[in-house]
């Protein structure tokens, strides 16, 4: 079992709207049940309720998207793009959803990996928005690697 002590001040107040967790990634190790030395970390958690709207036609994720919602809001389309470790370095494990809220043809909301960035274990993948309003989340699960769940189609 790990111990996590969390240090520093934490007054009994209600946090207001729009607040995020501050803190830092946090990790430890010991020893597991074969006496086998492990790490265990913990991620630095943010509030799931912060939503930003991207209203352009393209969007390339930064750092400050992870756990976080993304409205795509523009009438017609918008493409979001994955962007490799080396431009972005994502720690493994982040998540970003994605939710379709323009009014243009679903199908023209893409998601697509840069160049040496797979999705869902395609090269280069890309995929469509296959409905509006539902989620779609990408989580970082090797240095260019990413999965893709929820309201999509085929990543080809």
């Amino acid at each position: 079992m790990v111990k996590i002590n969390l240090v520093g001040s934490y007054p009994d107040t209600d946090p207001a709207a729009g607040d995020r967790l501050v803190g830092t990634d946090i990790s430890d190790t010991g020893n597991d049940a074969n006496g086998e030395t492990v790490t265990f970390s913990v991620q630095r958690v943010a509030n799931w309720n912060e939503i930003e709207d991207v209203t352009g036609t393209t969007y390339t994720l930064v750092l400050a998207d992870r756990a976080m919602t993304k409205t795509l809001s523009n009438a017609t389309s918008c493409a979001v793009t994955i962007p490799t470790n080396a431009s972005v370095a994502f720690p493994i494990g982040s998540a970003i959803v994605l939710r379709v809220t323009g009014a243009g043809t679903i199908s023209n909301y893409t998601i697509t990996a840069a160049a040496t960035v797979s999705l869902d274990g395609v090269a280069t993948g890309s995929c469509a928005a296959s409905a509006a309003i539902k989620a779609i989340v990408l989580t970082k699960v090797g240095t260019n690697s990413w999965y893709v769940d929820g309201q999509v189609g085929a990543v080809a």
